[in-house]
C-alpha cells in the first residue's frame, strides 16, 4: 500500500545506522520518467527489465536496468495502475485499476469507485481483456484494487484495500468473489485524511500450499487457502509488519520480503522477512533493511535473485507537485 500513518522506531532505525556504511554497495536504479509515479514493480527475468504502472498517467512503463524506460501500455481505459503482475508463462502483464483523485483522467463516479484488473501482451502492450471488479462485489461501496497475483493456470487475485474482498479473476477475465470476510476488513483511523480511509488489504502473495498470504495496513497478515477460503485465518506472528505494510514478495525458499512505508512518519521504510511454520499458521518477522526514501511502496525480485524496492514519488503525488522520476533499490533481505 502508499500510505503510512503510525509511526516507528526502535530496530529499524538501529538497523539503519549499523549497516550505513556498507549501504552504497547495493545496486540503485534512477530513472528520469517525469509524472511516472509508479506504486508497484514486477521484474522479468527473460528481458532483464522492470515493469512498473503510473499512478499519474494509468500506463505501463519498462524500465532497462541502465535506468533507461519506455512505454509498453497506455490504454485509455485505465485511470491509475496501481498493482502489476508479470505472466510469463502467458506471456501477459496483468494491472489493478484504481482511481485515488490523482491521475489525469478520472470517470464519473469519482475517487475510489474503480476497481478493475487488466490483462496485456507482455510485447505489444495490447490489451486482452478488462474485469470490473466493483460490479461484482457483495455491495456497492469504496474500492482500491491494491495488488494482484496469478498462479500455475493462471487465475488472478486481487486485494482491495476499502474493501474487506478478495477477488478471483479467470484467464480469460471473468471476475467473482473468493472470500468476503470481516477478517479482510480495514482498520479505523489507519490512513490518509480525505485521501483514503481505513485501510485494509494492502498486498497479497502466492506461496507454496496453494495459499494466498495477505497483509494488511495494520501490520496483520491473513492466510486464504485458495481451495479452501471459507478457512481463512488471521497468521500468528511473533510481531507484526511495521505499519503500513505496502507490498510483498514471495522468495524461492516459501518466505516472503515486504516494505512498510512511512509516508506519514517521513522515517525510513522498513524491509522484513518473514519466514512461516510450515503451514503458514504462524510466522517469525525480522527488519533485514531499510531504504533512506520513507515514501517506498513496491518490493520485487531484480537481477541475479535480488529483491528491489520501488520509491515513486507518492508524497509529491498525494500533494499534486510535478516529479522528475523514480528509484528502483536493491536491499537486503536476510
Amino acid at each position: 500500500m502508499l500510505l503510512g500513518s503510525v509511526a516507528y522506531a526502535g530496530p529499524a532505525e538501529q538497523f539503519a545506522g549499523n549497516h550505513q556504511a556498507t549501504r552504497c554497495a547495493l545496486t540503485t536504479i534512477a530513472v528520469a520518467a517525469p509524472e511516472v509515479f509508479p506504486h508497484s514493480a514486477d521484474y522479468d527475468p527473460r528481458t532483464g527489465t522492470f515493469l512498473v504502472g503510473s499512478l499519474k498517467k494509468g500506463t505501463v512503463t519498462v524500465v532497462d536496468r541502465d535506468g533507461s524506460a519506455r512505454t509498453l501500455v497506455d490504454d485509455p481505459a485505465l485511470v491509475s495502475v496501481q498493482g502489476i503482475r508479470i505472466d510469463r508463462a502467458r506471456n501477459r502483464v496483468l494491472v489493478t485499476d484504481v482511481d485515488l483523485g490523482t491521475a489525469d483522467t478520472t470517470r464519473g463516479a469519482g475517487p475510489l469507485k474503480v476497481a478493475g484488473v487488466a490483462s496485456y501482451d507482455l510485447r505489444t502492450g495490447r490489451r486482452q481483456w478488462y474485469a470490473d471488479l466493483a460490479a461484482v462485489a457483495p455491495r456497492n461501496t469504496s474500492h482500491l484494487a491494491a495488488d494482484v497475483v496469478v498462479d500455475s493456470d493462471g487465475t488472478a487475485y486481487v486485494v482491495d484495500t476499502q474493501s474487506p474482498t478478495l477477488f478471483r479473476v479467470s484467464r480469460t477475465g471473468r471476475a467473482s468473489v473468493l472470500l468476503a470476510s470481516t477478517l479482510l476488513a480495514g482498520t479505523p483511523g489507519l490512513g490518509v485524511p480525505g485521501v483514503l480511509p481505513d485501510i485494509a488489504a494492502s498486498s497479497v502473495a502466492l506461496v507454496p500450499g496453494d495459499l494466498l498470504i495477505v497483509a494488511k495496513g495494520d501490520g496483520t497478515l491473513v492466510r486464504v487457502p485458495i481451495h479452501h477460503p471459507d478457512q481463512a485465518a488471521a497468521v500468528k506472528l511473533d510481531t507484526n509488519l511495521v505499519p503500513l505494510a505496502a507490498s510483498l514478495r514471495a522468495l524461492p525458499d516459501g518466505s516472503i520480503a515486504a516494505v512498510s512505508s512511512g509516508l506519514l512518519t517521513q522515517k525510513p521504510a522498513v524491509v522484513q522477512r518473514i519466514r512461516p511454520d510450515s503451514s503458514w499458521r504462524s510466522a517469525k518477522v525480522t527488519v533485514t533493511d531499510t531504504v533512506p526514501d520513507p515514501i517506498t511502496s513496491g518490493i520485487t525480485a531484480g537481477p541475479h535473485g535480488a529483491t528491489y524496492t520501488l520509491s515513486g514519488g507518492l508524497a509529491d503525488l498525494l500533494q499534486h507537485k510535478p516529479n522528475a522520476g523514480f528509484t528502483l533499490r536493491q536491499v537486503r533481505v536476510s
